[in-house]
């Protein structure tokens, strides 16, 4: 077992036992089957942004609170920023982010060449500047249909997160990018 898997899994149960939900009614509100959530909690598999997102959203939380980055970290360095979910050979490591309204959550999202993350779907705006590296942001609206933005170091995009999102990387580097979710306040 991946013990990144294992402080996740722990993380979530822990958020859905504060919730006072059991696994049917988690399993029934989210449509994940109740095998794969207590898979998850238990360090067993992991899950994908979307996945965490709609877990997370339902516990009433956000991807910051799977950090160890308090309000009173109002400094918090990449060598030791948290890593708090991965998906398909990428790695988001969370930083630092506001409690109240508006929410400014910020994290950075390492993905290895060829990587691709699987599509994540959120309340919100998405601002990101791209650290390192060559990826493509493949946006999708309800029809299918497809944005490509293929970004480079020192590129910027905005978008809402409300549309399917992933990542790409498309060269031979691990690219780096910061990400800043806004108004992504759950719950």
């Amino acid at each position: 077992m991946d013990l990144q898997n294992i402080l996740l899994g722990k993380k979530l149960k822990n958020f859905r036992d504060e919730a006072g939900l059991s696994l049917t009614q988690v399993s029934d509100a989210c449509g994940l089957s109740g095998a794969f959530i207590s898979m998850v909690e238990n360090g067993k598999s992991g899950v994908s942004f979307k996945s965490l997102h709609t877990l997370l959203s339902l516990y009433g939380k956000n991807l910051n609170d799977l950090g160890s980055v308090s309000l009173s970290d109002r400094i918090v360095s990449l060598q030791h920023a948290p890593t708090i979910a991965t998906d398909n050979h990428t790695i988001l490591q969370a930083l630092c982010s506001t409690k109240e309204d508006p929410y400014i959550g910020g994290f950075r999202l390492l993905i290895e060449p060829d990587g691709e993350n699987k599509s994540d779907q959120h309340k919100g705006m998405e601002y990101t500047f791209v650290l390192e590296g060559d990826v493509d942001l493949i946006l999708e609206d309800d029809d299918g249909n497809e944005d490509i933005r293929p970004l480079s170091a020192g590129d910027t995009t905005i978008f809402r997160s409300t549309l399917k999102h992933r990542w790409h990387n498309t060269g031979d580097i691990v690219a780096s990018v910061f990400i800043m979710e806004i108004g992504n306040k759950e719950g």
